[in-house]
């Protein structure tokens, strides 16, 4: 049996037993059941799609972030990708079978591998993509996404965009940190003290939720794994940390990222903020950050306090009808209704 597994979904009521499965890399079959939902860990390789792309997308979530999971499968969908594409969540859930189940039915096929005891969900991003790409063929590359975007542009376009280096978007605010920025100086100097010696500096600073890597870019990935678990043992991640600016690792998952991709030469091939629709326009996707997320605003509500439907909000809601029903078709109807209504009463509220 081929070393690199990963789980698949499916129903059963067999009986109940306990096993935790956190890698690709567990050398026998095994299965294992969570709230009546079936795991079988088997060769993801052994697909039920056409796979038409070498670009595997990776997605991570944890609790209702599945909700946002599933319009992304939809926007892959909507923009031509076929394929498998790799969920990795802290526990499986009878809705999960369901997008498993209707995605198949629009070409891609969704493999499941579940990480329990993950403190934050950042921790998985380079460690999934390094391991994906340690067991792959040499010319296999993968893309990340957080569970909050859609995609506004061919699949093709993030396909040719990702062979010319690791593909990353610009952050909209302290996008450009100069070579002499004092936060990143402050990175350098962290990274001396523990033996690393930096490569280049980029003077951009980028968004942690897309990133694309091919097997060149596994030390960068390890690095980013690396630097992160460094601050765990600091006590510097976690949502109780302090994000003020000031500080060197204020915004720890992200500034994680930019620090390691000092400590390896690769090439980058950068966007600016409004690929991730950051600006007025969205070029490749729109990203719904910060903690008022899509599915869990109050769009009235929202609008009234004088903040309208985002591009991003607009993007996740426009991506939840199908092929994979996101919402059930009642509340799906409501909230295209609270919506068409928040819209206008932002328009009101600007003009006052």
């Amino acid at each position: 049996m081929p070393r690199s597994m990963l789980c698949r979904i499916g129903i059963s009521r067999a009986t109940q037993s306990r096993f935790t499965y956190g890698s690709f890399c567990e050398p026998q079959a095994s299965t294992f059941e969570v709230s009546s939902v079936f795991i079988v860990i088997s060769d993801y390789s052994q697909t039920t799609c056409d796979i038409r792309s070498m670009l595997t997308p990776l997605v991570a979530y944890q609790k209702d972030y599945r909700y946002g999971a599933a319009a992304l499968l939809n926007s892959l969908a909507a923009q031509g990708f076929r394929g498998r594409v790799i969920f990795a969540t802290d526990s499986l859930q009878e809705y999960d079978h369901m997008v498993q189940q209707q995605a198949r039915g629009a070409g891609i096929d969704v493999i499941f591998t579940v990480r329990s005891g993950v403190n934050h969900f950042a921790f998985v991003k380079p460690t999934l993509a390094a391991e994906l790409l340690s067991t792959s063929a040499p010319h296999e590359r993968v893309v990340y996404f957080d569970p909050d975007i859609v995609l506004v542009a061919p699949f093709e376009f993030i396909d040719r965009w990702s062979q010319y280096g690791i593909a990353l978007v610009e952050e909209l605010h302290f996008y450009r940190m100069h070579d002499r920025h004092p936060v990143r100086l402050e990175w350098i100097d962290w990274l001396a003290a523990r033996g690393r010696v930096i490569q280049r500096t980029l003077g951009m600073y980028f968004n942690s939720g897309f990133f694309t890597a091919s097997s060149s870019a596994i030390s960068w990935l390890r690095d980013w794994a690396w630097i992160l678990a460094e601050l765990e043992v600091e006590g510097q991640t976690g949502p109780g940390v302090d994000r003020s600016r000031h500080r060197p690792f204020a915004t720890w998952d992200q500034d994680a990222m930019n620090a390691s991709l000092m400590l390896e030469d690769l090439p980058v091939s950068p966007m600016g903020p409004d690929a991730m629709g950051f600006t007025d326009t969205a070029i490749v996707l729109l990203h719904a950050t910060g903690p008022e997320k899509p599915w869990r605003k109050r769009f009235i509500h929202s609008a009234l306090q004088g903040r309208p439907p985002t591009l991003a909000d607009r993007g996740w809601l426009g991506n939840c009808r199908g092929p994979i029903s996101v919402l059930p078709v009642a509340e799906y109807r409501k909230r295209v209704t609270e919506m068409r209504i928040a819209t206008a009463i932002g328009r009101l509220v600007r003009r006052a």
